[in-house]
């Protein structure tokens, strides 16, 4: 048999959320339904560098942002793989109602394609796309005719074809071409970068007639190396990137989450906060980066189980251990050294005013199912299956038979 209470103990007047601020200080952070986190910014002096500016279009509806120095559509920021998802263009040839050309040319900015996450895609009977630079053949691919193939089936050479490319490309541009030059050579055709996550999940056919499709681009700081280091905030380490070879990024340390580029960016995880975040089987204590589990004594052998989850940033341990104290005495299995709830109630507003809380009084209650003098008075009985709650600042007890 297990009695599991779970004491909540909320030792301010304001419920305390995690709220991990992405941008600069007075600073737009969101454009449209797309967060903008440092370096990059909305706004004068708000991102690390120029290049790193965003402009938040707002006559488009939703609103939607573009990175000045590439004018490419924002679609998602990763600070952890430091990656940026954007709208690229397609490709096109003798295509009816379309311009012909498409190209892309991100030389002199942070950004280059993504050789990890892109492909480079043509589709079309007959085509050969080649990717090039002053006459040399960077990377392309080529696809064959069969009509009686299924578009479906896949992107394997047959009326459509894909390849990787190089690290650190910059530039897109693709010469389409009819492989047999006996053949029409005015047949329409399409080649685009694309992020093939993206493409696995939609339908060729329909990728190739989009005038824009996601591509994921790399993007790097051009520090100095003696500089790199403040580039960091508080709690924050600099590691070498997963993508980018030869460079380095911003890492929070363990235990804490946020943006590492901001002051104060990386914020500590509360542990205690969720069983799953910790291996604590009596008390979970957070510290900075960190928790401590303390065991409780055993109270006549029995199978009991307290969890502490502090959920503020201002209640020490003295208040976390007076809990703890008055958890123990509620466990007991004697019946009369047990408290009772009502005096549960006021040593929990003691330990609240002496962290400079409110009161039970200014609580808002809804759903009280044990606030009667009755139950208020008496000792929990081993077997009580009492529950509801008293509120957010107060002691939720649950016991489970």
């Amino acid at each position: 048999m297990f009695q599991i209470i779970i004491l909540l103990l909320w030792l301010t007047t304001t419920e305390t959320v995690a709220n991990h601020p992405a941008a600069k200080p007075g600073c737009q952070e969101r454009c449209g339904n797309i967060v903008i986190p440092y370096p990059f910014g909305i706004g004068p002096n708000c991102s690390i560098a120029d290049s790193f500016a965003v402009t938040c279009n707002d006559s488009l509806n939703p609103h939607k942002p573009f990175i000045n120095s590439i004018n490419l559509e924002v679609l998602q920021i990763s600070l952890e793989n430091w990656t940026v998802q954007v709208n690229n263009p397609v490709i096109t040839a003798n295509c009816s109602g379309r311009a012909n050309g498409g190209e892309v040319n991100l030389t002199g900015t942070p950004f280059s394609y993504s050789a990890i996450y892109n492909r480079f895609t043509a589709t079309g009977c007959n085509n050969l796309a080649l990717i090039t630079h002053q006459a040399t053949i960077i990377t392309g691919c080529m696809s064959i005719c069969n009509i009686n193939s299924s578009w479906e089936a896949g992107c394997y050479g047959i009326n459509c074809c894909q390849t990787t490319i190089p690290h650190s490309l910059s530039f897109i541009n693709a010469s389409l071409k009819s492989l047999d030059p006996n053949s029409n050579q005015d047949s329409c055709k399409h080649a685009f970068m694309v992020d093939y996550h993206w493409f696995s999940d939609n339908d060729i056919l329909a990728a190739g007639d989009m005038e824009y499709v996601p591509v994921v681009l790399d993007w790097r700081y051009n520090a100095t190396n003696s500089s790199l280091p403040s580039l960091c905030g508080a709690n924050t380490y600099l590691g070498a990137s997963a993508n980018i070879y030869l460079s380095s990024q911003c890492y929070c340390e363990k235990g804490y989450e946020g943006n590492p580029y901001l002051p104060g960016g990386c914020q500590d995880i509360d542990e205690c906060s969720k069983s799953t975040l910790n291996h604590c089987e009596g008390i979970c204590l957070n510290t900075p980066g960190g928790y401590n589990c303390r065991k409780l004594p055993n109270n006549d052998n029995s199978q009991n189980k307290v969890i502490i989850a502090s959920t503020c940033s201002e209640g020490g341990k003295e208040a976390i251990w007076a809990v703890a104290t008055i958890a123990a005495r509620c466990l007991q299995l004697n019946g009369s050294s047990r408290p009772t709830m009502k005096e549960v109630l006021v040593e929990l507003d003691g330990i609240k005013m002496s962290n400079g809380a409110s009161a039970t009084s200014k609580q808002s209650c809804q759903d009280v199912e044990y606030a009667t003098d009755d139950l208020l008075t008496r000792p929990w009985e081993a077997a009580s299956t009492s529950t509801g709650s008293f509120c957010s600042t107060s002691l939720y007890p649950t016991s489970v038979v």
